[in-house]
């Protein structure tokens, strides 16, 4: 049976075919349900269609929720991997639905390239992590082949590292973008396990880490960064003090550090198995099952637990590979936040080595999305709003808006002694730790434009009355912006409970000022100001 909101965006879906849109992105939290949405659609289509994905895990997971829902499927894939997936539908749900015949089909995108299917009757196509899919690329090529067909691309993250956008005509495939409710939501409803994140101190330094064309780290330069801050000793460590007897999936630079890093688990006395591109499948597969029964505690892998990996059992994410990609990040953090059955209460554990939460800010954080590329990094609002406690006994990530730790209390004090701490970017625009003249300033200003005009006695007539048209004017702005910063603290006071302390650094570090300048700014600035704060309230 499918959740309200997994009606809503399939109905979302629905009309935007109707209305003449042939291919949607549809944008859902990780650990949502997305599969399942793919298998409704499927099982209503009565013409050949098709899902894809580009991993066997996830053909496999596919493959199994398809079964789950009774679906008939033919899997398009090497034989070794069909025979591993009917294995699972056995093993899961007492018989198989793989079917060589049937209309549904369920493949990898690389298996396509091969095989002998006939894209071009295809009526309906869908994609997993569809923000892979541009013109050109392997994807871009299957899609080619289906001229005819509808098309629903999946992702929690519709944002590509390379800055390509997925709209059609720009670069991409698509036409419209749906999306459906946000993560916190469905963390508040149950859905997705709520989490702890620690942010451990190290020395790394990615600004000596060159970036590629493509966006990310140089993998050889963030192998050497890594090592140089001997991370491998820390992952033990503070596993032992903060995540103690729990599940743990270690994400690895590459595989030499990865096998450096479950070394370091089992010299500990803690068994720990590494798994990677090249990995056999059914060693990937016995990996995976042991974990799941318990077996095994620890998984360090590369490249292969991310993306779309239904993992319940993972109960801790050891985050030991930097990133630039926000996608990527999301998809890491998320291993941990699948509810599970067995672990009523379970409350995911992130310990980040590498410095990725600060980079790419909470991943429940709210976003909005576009198929075009925005002119700057999504994350980058974000990345100024996460501050990791210093108290080495704590350790735990907050949003820079709260004036000290809101888990043991540890205050960052800033200036350098010399009145700095009067300086709104030394103090986060917190008008409490304002010097006194700063405040009469900014404060006698702010009076002034709301109290009468005040008109030069050298001004008459025309000059004059221009003069107070302009005061008026600026006035007017004013007035527009204090009601409307009223109702966007209320927001945050109603939904977060947050103090006026808190209040007034949210506003400087999401907007870049403190509420009292943006109060004395021109006409034309606060009017601008106005823009800015209503669309942050999504409105």
């Amino acid at each position: 049976m499918l959740r309200d909101y997994q009606f809503d965006i399939i109905d979302a879906i629905r009309n935007a075919h109707v209305e003449g849109d042939s291919n949607i992105v549809a944008v859902m939290p990780c650990r949502s349900g997305k599969t399942v949405c793919m298998s409704r659609l499927a099982s209503e289509c009565n013409d050949p269609n098709i899902a894809i994905a580009h991993r066997q895990e996830l053909v496999s997971q596919m493959s199994l929720t398809f079964a789950r829902n009774e679906i008939p499927h033919r899997i398009i894939a090497p034989d070794v991997v069909i025979q591993g997936i009917t294995a699972l539908h056995h093993e899961r749900l007492g018989r198989s639905w793989w079917r060589p015949d049937a209309h549904t089909v369920v493949a990898s995108v690389q298996s396509l390239k091969n095989s002998d299917v006939d894209l071009s009757k295809m009526k309906l196509w869908q994609t997993d992590e569809c923000h892979h899919l541009v013109n050109g690329n392997t994807w871009g090529r299957v899609i080619e082949q289906m001229p005819t067909a509808y098309g629903i691309g999946w992702t929690a993250t519709p944002i590509r590292l390379d800055k390509k956008s997925l709209k059609r005509g720009r670069g991409g495939v698509f036409d419209r973008l749906v999306t459906g409710p946000t993560m916190r939501e469905l963390i508040g409803r149950g859905y997705i396990t709520d989490y702890r994140i620690y942010g451990v101190p190290n020395a790394l330094n990615m600004n000596r880490v060159k970036v590629t064309c493509g966006g990310e780290f140089d993998k050889a330069a963030a192998h050497e960064e890594v090592k140089a801050a001997r991370i491998t000793g820390d992952l033990v460590k503070h596993y032992e003090r903060l995540a103690p007897d729990m599940t743990a999936v270690t994400f690895a630079v590459d595989v030499e550090l990865a096998h450096e890093h479950a070394q370091a688990f089992k010299d500990a006395g803690m068994p720990a198995a590494v798994i990677h591109a090249k990995t056999p499948g059914a060693e990937r597969r016995d990996v995976i099952r042991a974990v799941r029964g318990g077996s095994l505690r620890h998984v360090v892998n590369v490249d292969i637990l991310g993306e779309g990996v239904d993992f319940p059992a993972c109960e801790v994410v050891i985050m030991a590979r930097p990133t630039m990609s926000y996608g990527l990040y999301v998809q890491t953090f998320c291993r941990c936040l699948t509810p599970d059955a067995s672990n009523p209460g379970k409350v995911g554990v992130v310990i980040d080595h590498v410095g990725n939460v600060v980079r790419h800010g909470l991943v429940d954080a709210r976003r909005t999305w576009t198929l075009d590329t925005p002119p700057k990094r999504e994350t980058e609002k974000a990345t100024l709003a996460i501050q990791v406690c210093g108290n080495e006994a704590c350790m735990q990530v907050y949003e820079s808006f709260e004036p000290c730790c809101p888990f043991c209390g540890w205050e960052r004090l800033r200036g350098d002694g010399s009145g700095g701490r009067e300086r709104p970017e030394m103090v986060d625009g917190d008008l409490t730790l304002y010097g006194p003249e700063l405040l009469a300033e900014l404060r006698g200003e702010v009076a002034r434009i709301a109290g009468d005009a005040c008109i030069p006695s050298h001004l008459d007539g025309r000059a004059a009355a221009g003069a107070e048209k302009q005061w008026r004017n600026r006035r007017e702005a004013q007035t527009e912006l204090g009601a409307v910063i009223d109702k966007w603290a209320g927001h945050w006071q109603e939904t977060r409970g947050e103090s006026i302390r808190a209040l007034y650094r949210r506003f400087y570090l999401t907007f870049g000022m403190d509420t009292l300048t943006a109060m004395s700014g021109s006409a034309k600035e606060q009017r601008e100001m106005v823009l800015r704060v209503v669309g942050d309230m999504g409105l």
